[in-house]
């Protein structure tokens, strides 16, 4: 397995909300320039006040094999779609959890690429991909 990824560049914020609202998320997370929002299946987490202002970032889960990142770069936006696919030449990788400041642990599996062939290839981390939610085990 290997991770593709391709990123397109935004300059409005409505090609931004355009492209969130064409993924049909089964987990996510959006941070907006005035609040946040977190959804999982029968879960779901907000600011106080319903957010209303422009994406800053966000990690959406399609499917157990695509998820897509947003962040902000300047005056613009990097989207970019994370699928996995099947390789010869696999990425290492290895799932991770860590502790939100709200709602449950965040999951994401750690994609190590190699960036020189042998004899000796060097391992270097590639990407991370947001997996989803799963619930405070501590």
């Amino acid at each position: 397995m290997r991770v593709k990824t391709t990123t397109t560049r935004f300059t409005t914020a409505q090609e931004v909300e355009a492209a969130l609202a064409e993924v049909d998320a089964k987990s996510a997370w959006v941070c907006f320039t005035d609040g946040w929002r977190w959804w999982a299946p029968g879960r779901e987490g907000r600011s106080q006040d319903p957010p209303t202002g422009h994406p800053l970032g966000a990690e959406l889960v399609e499917s157990d094999s695509l998820s897509y990142q947003l962040r902000q770069d300047g005056h613009t936006w990097l989207w970019t779609r994370m699928e996995e696919v099947e390789s010869d030449d696999p990425d290492r990788f290895e799932d991770r959890s860590y502790v939100s400041t709200e709602g449950p642990r965040m999951r994401y599996r750690c994609y190590w690429r190699a960036v020189q062939r042998p004899p000796v290839p060097e391992l270097r981390p590639y990407a991370a991909r947001f997996l989803g939610w799963e619930e405070d085990r501590a």
